[in-house]
């Protein structure tokens, strides 16, 4: 049995304050794979973890897309996955991307109230967390 390829094309498609949706390319040739581990760490406390059985859709080269939850708001984490043949080795990582959780906004403020609207002020999430931020 020839050796699994790994994914391609790992990008982050949306963070929101407590989770993150991945998208990938399954394998081009090879084995198409099984399954999927998703690895991610928390980079300030390096603290490491794996979601496996995530289950594979199509063929050689599909759109692969899977939400990680539970995530801390404000974390800094990095993202791999590997894709699982049917002898259950893994293929090696994919190249990893990297995004911060957004914090919710914060000192929400009525400024106006009318029959018909309310007026609201707020600040900002931290600008450099989201879509991208290594």
């Amino acid at each position: 049995i020839p050796p699994i390829d790994r994914p391609t094309s790992l990008s982050i498609v949306e963070v929101n304050s407590s989770s993150v949706t991945l998208s990938w390319r399954s394998p081009a040739n090879g084995v198409i794979p099984i399954g999927y581990r998703v690895d991610y760490a928390e980079l300030a406390s390096g603290f490491t973890f794996s979601i496996e059985k995530v289950l594979h859709a199509g063929g050689f080269q599909e759109l692969q897309v899977y939400s990680v939850t539970g995530l801390s708001s404000g974390g800094r984490y990095r993202f791999s996955v590997a894709a699982q043949g049917g002898t259950g080795d893994y293929s090696e990582l994919s190249d990893p991307v990297f995004t911060s959780i957004l914090s919710p906004p914060s000192m929400l403020t009525v400024t106006g109230v009318s029959a018909y609207s309310v007026s609201l002020i707020w600040n900002a999430p931290n600008a450099s967390a989201g879509l991208g931020v290594p």
